[in-house]
């Protein structure tokens, strides 16, 4: 089938692709992103258009299914993925999304994977807080203290529940940034999770 081939002139514009990681052993989710050059337009035997523009992207090797919500145009200035069955999409629920049904048709991800595992959303969120220059220490240790629960705890429930503990230091920042909002898991001053009124917890206070 004849096509034309229109220039890119929105550098904003890159195909974003989601998959597998190219270089691991195992099932590792991962979204990359190609630079679009330019767009294919496919002409119709009887003249005349056939579908939508397709990008033409440098690096990207085009899926055989065209019609998949694995892959999109992504404006970054506007932070929108345009699927091309599907319509726009915010790109961090795109993104949340495609994450999810990976695990799901990715088994072998559970388990090879480490248990301890944020979302995306909680990703971002860190890496903004971390940007404003607080407590970033003791952020480090809270981590450090998460990865080595006995349990699979959710990032964001750990890290609210480590703050609220923490009595030593001022950790506001922390606070306001994670805030408790479920019941209390750790013990004053303490990081194992289910510490919270365990009489072999309480610690005396010191006069």
């Amino acid at each position: 089938m004849p096509y034309h081939f229109i220039p890119n002139t929105n550098h904003d514009l890159v195909v974003i692709e989601c998959g597998p990681a190219r270089d691991c052993v195992v099932d590792v989710f991962e979204v990359r992103e190609y630079p679009i050059i330019g767009w294919r337009i496919e002409e119709g035997p009887e003249g005349g258009w056939l579908d939508s523009p397709i990008p033409v992207a440098a690096g990207w090797f085009e899926p055989e299914y065209l019609m998949s919500s694995e892959w999109g145009v992504l404006d970054k200035r506007q932070g929108i993925v345009q699927i091309l069955d599907d319509g726009p999409c915010p790109v961090g629920a795109w993104k949340e999304r495609q994450e999810r049904l990976f695990t799901k048709h990715h088994p072998a991800r559970e388990e090879n994977a480490t248990k301890f595992a944020m979302t995306y959303a909680e990703r971002e969120q860190l890496k903004q807080f971390a940007g404003e220059g607080k407590n970033l220490h003791e952020t480090l240790t809270m981590i450090a203290h998460w990865m080595r629960q006995a349990e699979a705890v959710p990032f964001s429930d750990y890290a609210a529940n480590w703050a609220a503990a923490e009595q030593r230091k001022d950790v506001e920042a922390m606070r306001q940034q994670w805030p408790l909002t479920g019941p209390r898991m750790i013990a004053d001053n303490c990081s194992d999770w289910g510490s919270f009124g365990h009489p072999g917890y309480v610690r005396p206070r010191r006069g």
